[in-house]
């Protein structure tokens, strides 16, 4: 081998190297056929939502207040959340935070928490409210928020490693947890997980609810 050939593959290696172990980490969406990025495993993700939940949680519960468990909008909300929760097969054991303001909003996070406002399902039927909840279920299964991570493959790897025992890290990605913006083939790809699971749930599809701006 010639000494530029030998330079070439010596300077080839680590990029294939690399290569080799990004691909690792991409799947295939059985919806679309498309092949998604996806850097932090499920238990990672729910790690990190703790954590976020500690700051950015008690900070959302504190400027609203909390509508009593006994209140029936309440118990309304959490019977149609217990029944997705129960015919969605990976467990989601967080809680629900209804909170009284006019704000709308509904946040679904990897740990099943459910932050939700009185002025996003006030007047709504439990059908309506099960279309909304679980059409963010689909986004969720999907992990389409970590999409939305605005590094390189590489470094995104690399924070997803460090996230695990730093909490500047955690800082860093927490916006995708919390805001990701959705693109179409996103919404598509949730709302057909959502009429599968609305199904076994029990509750009839209604594309205009699913399809509404929650957050």
């Amino acid at each position: 081998m010639s000494k530029l050939k030998f330079l070439f593959t010596l300077g080839t290696l680590p990029g294939v190297a690399v290569g080799l172990y990004v691909s690792q980490f991409y799947t295939q969406n059985p919806v679309t056929g498309r092949w998604v990025f996806l850097p932090i495993d499920r238990k990672l993700e729910r790690d990190l939502t703790r954590r976020v939940l500690k700051t950015w949680g008690n900070k959302l519960v504190l400027r609203h207040s909390s509508v009593s468990p006994e209140s029936p909008m309440f118990q309304s909300v959490q019977e149609v959340l217990q029944k997705l929760k129960e015919a969605y097969f990976i467990e989601l054991p967080g809680k629900l935070k209804l909170l009284s303001t006019e704000e709308e909003f509904l946040y679904l996070l990897p740990t099943g928490d459910v932050f939700v406002s009185t002025g996003r399902v006030r007047g709504l039927s439990q059908n309506q409210i099960a279309n909304a909840i679980a059409h963010e279920i689909g986004h969720l299964h999907w992990r389409h928020s970590q999409e939305s991570i605005a590094y390189t493959k590489p470094i995104a790897l690399l924070a997803a490693y460090s996230a695990r025992h730093n909490h500047h890290t955690t800082e860093l990605l927490k916006s995708y947890l919390l805001e990701p913006p959705y693109n179409s083939t996103q919404e598509k790809e949730a709302q057909e997980f959502a009429k599968e699971l609305l199904t076994k749930a029990g509750y009839a599809f209604q594309e205009t609810m699913c399809l509404s701006s929650l957050k």
